[in-house]
């Protein structure tokens, strides 16, 4: 739910600007709930447009969805590894509802140290999607 720039902001302050690392954007199709395959196909489809091969490794969550982003076919040919949540027990998804509810001890918790500077900076960009302003006044709604 970033925009390019502040995640190329992000990515530059953890790994600075090593020739190794390529950024390259790449629109979102919908919301984050949308498991489909096609958006595992337009992935693969622009990783190959922008690096010219199918990637050798895809690094995962072992989320149950997960196995749905992708046709068995596309995948064949790469290695998977798959991040066990048993020793990492938090997802992108559980980090962004973190900043929703405003629980930036916790957050930093998760998030690498280089980043606890933007957590302002990130949070309200976050808080500018609709999605996320839905889920504020749901969790609000509870209390």
């Amino acid at each position: 739910p970033l925009n390019i720039n502040t995640r190329t902001k992000m990515l530059k302050e953890i790994y600075g600007d090593s020739p190794n690392i390529m950024i390259y954007a790449l629109s979102d199709l919908t919301d984050e709930n949308d498991i489909r395959p096609e958006w595992g196909k337009y992935l693969l489809e622009n990783v190959d447009r922008y690096v010219y091969k199918v990637p050798e490794l895809m690094i995962t969550g072992d989320d149950e969805e997960r196995s749905h982003w992708f046709a068995k076919e596309d995948v064949v040919d790469m290695s998977q590894l798959i991040v066990n949540r048993g020793r990492i027990p938090i997802s992108a998804t559980q980090v962004r509802k973190l900043m929703v509810e405003d629980n930036r001890k916790e957050w930093m918790k998760w998030v690498n140290p280089k980043l606890h500077k933007m957590y302002d900076e990130l949070r309200r960009e976050l808080m500018t999607v609709p999605f996320y302003q839905e889920m504020y006044k749901n969790l609000h709604k509870l209390i």
